[in-house]
């Protein structure tokens, strides 16, 4: 995929206007780098959303790394197009669309086309966490924004929280 300069130096600058330490820009921008050529746009959300859900994938894949959709079985590596980070509550409730509690994999069928599944996917959250957090989930309908800040935040949190996923496994970026 050929890279839009222009979306890819609106994000680095936005880093750079952060209030983080030199350091933390510069690790952002190489998660960035690293990010980028997968992604068909562009934004510090979509940064955020892209890293989460590697996250997602691989803290809940097998030790073959292996993800199986939670609605309908279907299993698939973690980085295939094909298995995705589905969402329980629906990311526009911004306060779940980085929560692990709301998120598991999902292969593309239920996520996409099944609009996702989403009552095999209340089934499963059920036996998952408990029926009482399950339904406390879907009802809560409370509006949360995201500040740029925080989203940095959350990927340079996400991004250590990956290599130690790998390193536990025995594997290095």
């Amino acid at each position: 995929m050929k890279k839009n300069k222009t979306n890819f130096q609106k994000i680095i600058k936005a880093i750079q206007k952060l209030d983080l330490s030199d350091a933390n820009k510069q690790r952002l921008e190489q998660i960035l780098n690293n990010y980028y050529p997968r992604m068909c746009s562009i934004s510090l959300l979509d940064f955020a959303d892209r890293v989460f859900s590697d996250f997602i994938k691989i803290k809940k894949s097998d030790k073959n790394w292996i993800c199986t959709c939670i609605t309908c079985s279907a299993k698939g590596f973690w980085s295939d197009k094909d298995m995705q980070n589905g969402h329980f509550k629906s990311r526009s409730f911004r306060k779940y669309r980085f929560n692990i509690n709301n998120c598991r994999p999902q292969c593309k069928v239920c996520n996409v086309l099944k609009s996702g599944n989403y009552g095999e996917y209340m089934l499963a959250m059920q036996r998952i966490l408990w029926p009482e957090k399950a339904e406390e989930i879907w009802r809560d309908n409370k509006i949360e924004k995201f500040y740029d800040y925080d989203l940095a935040v959350s990927i340079l949190t996400l991004d250590a929280e990956i290599d130690m996923e790998l390193e536990k496994r025995g594997l290095k970026r």
